[in-house]
């Protein structure tokens, strides 16, 4: 069928181009074939200083209702090339990660290849971007594990694999309080020092708040929300010690918690 170029084709091929962002050898260049890839979400396109933003998802069911058995994560997909006028499939497949404890296909989530997801994995006619849905299931076993679901893009009669650095993505969940996205690096050397569940488990006692993915996107531009919260966790932490005559520590490693 005939193909469509107009200015989306542009936006992506400038997406895929920020050559000075990576190494050269990274990026596939239009040359007659049309190339998937992942990037950032979309307000942020086009912006080198976000190319790799969202390789790592994190997510829990541990805040929701027990009547809640799934729920869907979102990643971004682009093509580098022309914009088609039909719609076109793609393919995603799951990577084994060596040493840990890998999502199981129709338990953890929906596979790629189940039937159902078919009318999913599609890139519709005129688009260059789409939001990728990841199903994910309660499983029971989730309560006592964390899993990890590696995927990425695998090539087929519409698509080729776009550059190496994003042509894949990562997602870690389970049923239990876990570390959430926003407790990077910088949140952990600034304010709240290492991650531990028994940490996370003494902020949500001690203040309420369930100091989830929510909450943190509240606070954080909020410098003096945040430095409020550290106080309020310092103190608390130092009643506690000085009440049970010894530091709280995490159980799982003995060392001292602290903020």
């Amino acid at each position: 069928m005939r193909r469509v170029i107009d200015k989306y084709q542009i936006v992506v091929v400038l997406l895929a181009l920020v050559a000075t962002a990576c190494q050269k050898e990274d990026y596939k260049f239009y040359k007659g074939e049309d190339y998937l890839q992942f990037g950032p979400e979309l307000k942020w396109a086009g912006d080198p200083r976000f190319r790799l933003m969202d390789t790592l998802k994190r997510m829990t069911f541990y805040y929701d209702e027990p009547a809640i058995v799934r729920d869907t994560v979102y990643f971004d997909l682009y093509t580098v090339g022309q914009v088609a006028d039909h719609d076109r499939v793609y393919k995603l497949t799951q990577e084994t990660v060596p040493g840990q404890k890998n999502a199981v296909a129709d338990v953890h989530y929906i596979g790629f290849q189940n039937a159902t997801m078919a009318p999913v994995y599609v890139m519709k006619a005129g688009q260059h971007h789409v939001r990728v849905p990841i199903v994910l299931l309660r499983d029971k076993t989730l309560k006592e594990q964390e899993v990890v679901l590696k995927f990425k893009i695998v090539d087929n009669e519409n698509f080729k694999e776009g550059s190496v650095s994003n042509s894949w993505r990562k997602l870690v969940f389970s049923d239990k309080l876990s570390r959430p996205e926003a407790w990077d690096t910088a949140m952990e050397d600034y304010y709240l020092g290492k991650y531990s569940v028994r940490k996370h488990e003494f902020m949500i006692e001690v203040t309420g708040k369930l100091w989830n993915q929510a909450f943190f996107e509240e606070v954080m531009p909020l410098s003096s929300v945040l430095d409020y919260w550290m106080i309020i966790l310092r103190r608390a932490l130092a009643d506690y010690n000085q009440d049970h005559g010894e530091p709280l520590r995490d159980p799982e490693t003995n060392e001292l918690i602290s903020f």
